[in-house]
């Protein structure tokens, strides 16, 4: 399920989505072939191999496959998908399907039934949940997890038919005058005014009259559930009779008896029966039906596309459920049982109607459950004190999630922040509900409503405090599921919106749960969305003004790759304040982290090792200078320059004394960055070993080594080898000075930091104030940058190219910006960082040599150091920098805070 660190497994994640893909085509396949053509069989192969992978590698938990709107999500978690993946999730979505569970024992049989059941429902969201029901009724490894309005719904609660509201357009031409009627909601309230009253209105009072007995031949009369025949009127307390089941089914039945007769061609002479049946109905249903078509002629206009019987039924059956609802007759776990069963005996006056709803299945177009629109349309019905006072009950999980979600908003929008926050802590209690059907609901719900509980990192925190608590409780091994989900969700909406208080409440209650089921604890720590965002969490911390305490508690729970983030982090960073707060966030995440780095340091490779020194520096000098001592000789060039940059950025007060015990241990051409770094401390306990390797060599050779030290012992102000310099600088052997020109220079330029009065001798020696300009640069006691220029900089004026050589590969420079210590540019070629090289900068008829170490290179950015120099060919950089073709002035020499790998 996870990597070594934790993170979520993605061979599975990438598994799950080419399973959804691949059954997404055998889909298509079947449909356009049939299911034993030899491309749907090769289809069906590939998807159940990819099944059968998926499920090898959930270490015996099973595949959940979730859907939030067009989202598809595994166990919980977002799936990154095509437009094919999306269409997939918004078919399973408008059927009401929330998720479908595949156990490990899910066999082929138990696939190809699952593969069957979406085949012969066609494209139509109620088919198809009805249809992978009757499909799975017998299958106990694969179960469709549904989302439903209320507790008691049966199996067969599911057949409700398919939207209203994308019904028929048109009927084409209007044939004869009760055509007419049954499609103008004004003329149909002035037909049953006239039968109430006994005028004819010119309606019934054709020669083709029918007498009253006589039913259409093609009219269906349409069987009501006894059941529901046999439920009392309500009382209406204002003094009204309202609605009673038989009135309903009574109205149903004559609605379907006038649209058959309306699709007759012979409409007009049966127009005596319609104004019969008008003159029977009962005075309450008379009541009603006006009413509902004045509301309906109000509003015509917004439901073109929707035949007004079909309309006039759905606003009767909406009347009669909100009034048995009101006075308290039905609880709201069972309006949509109910509503299901009213759009069930609506299933003839809508096949009868809905041409033009057919003709979009036709098309393959998705098409809403009917029992589905219902549900909102009573739900819009209810005025807002009656929505808060179920969203406040323990009843709420009954309500969809949309439509709490639609509640909330509206309430948010309003400024009602207070009622909006009752709401979403009634339905995050919900999942304690004593029915299980109610916990299930409520799982499913808090995932699709996670995003309005990160609105409030306090509400947020209490949802994941309660279903968090749940899970621990929680035996029915698919609402654990369910809930991991659900948890995992909410987790990762916190993580999502730095929301640190909800994180810190999930790592809470997955400490907790370890506690009594260590596995799926194991299994959702990775998933809750803390390792992947650790680098932004990380980022929070260092940027901060203070370090926020639930960010440090989430920290702490992943130790391990904090500090590695945190390491890596460290390595990146230009200002000295972000080295000391990582620094402080190490220290903070206590005795685990010295633990950690200091295993990393002992036993990792070079490359992973370096990584560990800067931090630990911070947390345990002497254990970290024992183990790189020894480690260190047996280095190469690169990790032996890592190393010092790293002991550069920690700015420990106490490194001079290790570096000048590493001084000995690492490769000549990683020496002269040691002492450039000693001279930057500040430290005069160096300038004794300094002062050796300047002035201590027996033999005649200079190399640059020297000249480094002598530059360090300058920044240094060491006043104790002033005599020493002016002995170099004025040493003669007969008619010219005994050392080459650049030696003298470089000694000049540290005798002036040592002794700012010693200009007249300088002078008398033949160093001239131009000689005095390309001086190594002070060190400044309060740069902000982690390595502050050693050097000034200067920008050509005119192209200056260069070529880097290593041992493998060759790149061409762009040379942007050049010192005596280094510089930049733009390369060919790409070096890894760290690597060592030969440089040859040309500028005209001039050609420079120079050992040199890459530093950085982002793209084709290409930084480098100067690391090795013979001391003739540093006097010609030094008189490429002081004349043509470089522009006069110095680059970064006077404000000197610049931040530079390079020098």
């Amino acid at each position: 399920m996870s990597s070594l660190h934790g993170k979520p497994d993605p061979k599975r994640a990438a598994l799950a989505l080419a399973f959804t893909r691949s059954l997404n085509i055998l889909l298509k396949y079947v449909r356009l072939y049939g299911f034993e053509h030899i491309r749907s069989t090769s289809q069906f192969n590939i998807a159940w191999d990819e099944l059968q992978e998926t499920l090898h590698l959930s270490a015996g938990q099973g595949l959940l496959l979730g859907v939030a709107g067009s989202q598809l999500l595994l166990e919980g978690m977002p799936l990154e998908g095509a437009a094919a993946e999306k269409s997939f999730a918004q078919l399973l979505s408008a059927a009401g399907i929330a998720s479908l569970q595949f156990t490990p024992d899910a066999t082929a049989a138990d696939f190809a039934s699952l593969v069957r059941g979406f085949i012969f429902s066609g494209s139509k969201a109620k088919s198809l949940g009805e249809q992978l029901q009757a499909a799975l009724q017998d299958c106990k490894t694969i179960e469709i997890n549904r989302v439903k309005f209320v507790p008691e719904g049966s199996p067969g609660a599911a057949n409700s038919s398919i939207s209203a509201s994308l019904a028929s357009a048109a009927f084409g031409d209007h044939v004869g005058q009760l055509h007419a009627v049954l499609n103008d909601p004004g003329k149909l309230l002035q037909a049953i005014a006239a039968a109430n009253s006994g005028a004819g209105s010119g309606v019934g009072t054709g020669a083709g009259a029918q007498p009253a007995s006589e039913v259409p031949k093609q009219a269906e009369v349409i069987p009501f559930p006894s059941e529901l025949m046999q439920l009392e009127p309500v009382e209406d307390r204002s003094g009204a009779v309202p609605l009673a089941s038989a009135d309903f089914a009574l109205a149903v039945q004559m609605l379907t008896r006038f649209g058959a007769t309306s699709r007759q061609p012979e409409a007009a002479a049966h127009s005596g029966h319609f104004h019969h049946e008008l003159s029977q109905m009962p005075q309450n249903l008379q009541s009603s039906m006006h009413e509902v078509l004045s509301q309906i002629a109000a509003m015509h206009e917004k439901r073109p596309d929707t035949p007004l019987l079909l309309q006039l039924a759905e606003q009767l059956a909406i009347r009669y459920a909100l009034e048995r609802f009101e006075r308290g007759d039905v609880k709201v776990n069972a309006v949509h049982e109910m509503l299901q069963r009213m759009s069930k005996e609506m299933d003839s006056l809508r096949t009868i109607l809905n041409a033009h709803e057919k003709k979009m299945e036709r098309m393959g177009m998705m098409v809403e459950s009917h029992a589905d629109i219902l549900d909102q349309q009573f739900w819009a019905k209810i005025p807002e004190s009656g929505k808060r006072s179920v969203l406040i009950s323990s009843d709420a999980w009954c309500i969809p999630s949309r439509n709490v979600a639609g509640f909330v908003t509206e309430l948010m929008e309003k400024g009602d922040i207070e009622t909006a926050s009752k709401v979403l802590l009634s339905y995050a209690e919900c999942v304690h509900s004593k029915d299980p059907e109610g916990r299930r609901a409520t799982a499913l719900g808090l995932t699709q409503l996670a995003e309005l509980y990160g609105k409030s990192g306090s509400l947020l925190e209490i949802a994941l405090a309660q279903i968090g608590e749940r899970l621990g409780k929680e035996e029915d091994a698919t609402l654990q599921k369910l809930m991991s989900a659900a948890f995992v969700r909410l987790s990762q909406e916190a993580a999502g919106q730095k929301k640190f208080a909800g994180l810190r409440q999930a790592v809470r209650e997955l400490n907790i749960l370890e506690a009594h089921l260590p596995q799926m604890a194991e299994e959702l720590r990775p998933r809750i969305g803390i390792y992947e965002r650790l680098p932004e969490f990380i980022e929070e911390a260092i940027t901060s003004p203070r370090i926020p305490a639930d960010l440090m508690e989430v920290l702490r729970s992943a130790p391990y790759l904090t500090i590695e983030k945190l390491a890596a982090r460290f390595a990146q960073s230009s200002r000295r304040a972000e080295c000391d707060r990582a620094a402080e966030i190490a220290v903070a995440l206590g005795t685990s982290a010295r633990k950690i780095l200091t295993q990393k340091l002992h036993g990792a490779q070079p490359g992973e090792a370096v990584s560990a020194i800067g931090l630990l520096s911070r947390l345990d000098l002497p254990a970290m200078e024992a183990i790189l001592l020894e480690r260190i000789k047996s280095w190469g060039r690169p990790h032996q320059s890592a190393a010092i940059a790293q002991l550069a950025l920690a700015g420990s007060p106490a490194r001079s004394s290790l570096l000048l015990r590493l001084l000995p241990r690492v490769d000549a051409l990683v020496k002269p960055e040691v002492v450039d770094e000693l001279g930057m401390i500040g430290d005069h306990d160096a300038c004794s070993e300094l002062t050796n390797l300047a002035f201590g060599r027996e033999d005649s050779a200079i190399s640059f080594l020297q000249l480094k030290s002598i530059e360090a012992l300058g920044r240094l102000h060491e006043t104790g080898v002033a005599e020493e310099l002016k002995d170099l600088i004025s040493a003669k052997q007969l008619w010219k000075y005994a050392w080459p020109r650049e030696l003298r220079i470089t000694a000049a330029q540290a005798l002036r930091m040592i002794d700012p009065n010693s200009e007249e001798f300088l002078a008398g020696n033949g160093v001239s104030e131009t000689d005095l300009n390309w001086a190594a640069l002070e060190t400044l006691t309060d740069c902000p940058w982690v390595r502050q220029r050693r050097y000034p900089r200067t920008a050509p004026t005119t192209k200056v190219n260069a070529t880097v050589t290593t041992s493998r590969s060759q790149a061409h420079v762009d040379v942007q910006s050049l010192s005596l210590g280094g510089g930049a540019g733009t390369a060919d070629n790409r070096f890894q960082a760290g690597t060592h090289g030969t440089m040859e900068i040309q500028a005209g008829l001039r050609k420079v040599r120079a050992q040199v170490l890459v530093r950085e290179q982002p793209s084709r950015e290409l930084s480098f150091e100067i690391v090795g120099m013979d001391i003739n060919e540093r006097a010609k950089l030094r008189g490429l920098l002081a004349g043509a073709p470089w522009e006069a002035h110095l680059i970064d020499q006077i404000k000197n805070t610049m931040p530079g790998r390079a020098s």
